[in-house]
């Protein structure tokens, strides 16, 4: 639950005084949430890492944190998940399938 701070309209300016913070991994400059510290005050997600870019060598990469885009070599994330989704989805079935049998034996 939200609680506002004497004298402040804003219910989320707690968060920038408690002890939970994030820690930056990337930073590009222009990104307004690397540039703004209160995001990490808060505890709120970071940017982060672009697998694509470190196994290609380019460094870090960055994502935003509200993106699955890196701007640094445009790849999406997301399709990685997906493909994960649909894999594991396949694999659920299999193992259904296989408990089916195991039954009926």
């Amino acid at each position: 639950m939200s609680r506002k701070i004497e004298g402040t309209g804003d219910s989320a300016e707690w968060m920038l005084y408690d002890d939970f913070t994030s820690t930056p991994v990337v930073h590009l400059v222009g990104c307004y949430i690397c540039e703004d510290d209160e995001f990490a005050r808060m505890g709120l997600p970071l940017c982060r890492k672009c697998r694509k870019c470190q196994e290609a060598g380019r460094g870090d990469g960055h994502i935003a944190a509200d993106d699955t885009v890196c701007d640094v070599c445009g790849w999406d994330e997301i399709e990685d998940y997906e493909r994960w989704e649909v894999e594991r989805g396949q694999l659920r079935r299999l193992q259904l399938t296989l408990d089916e049998r195991e039954e009926t034996e």
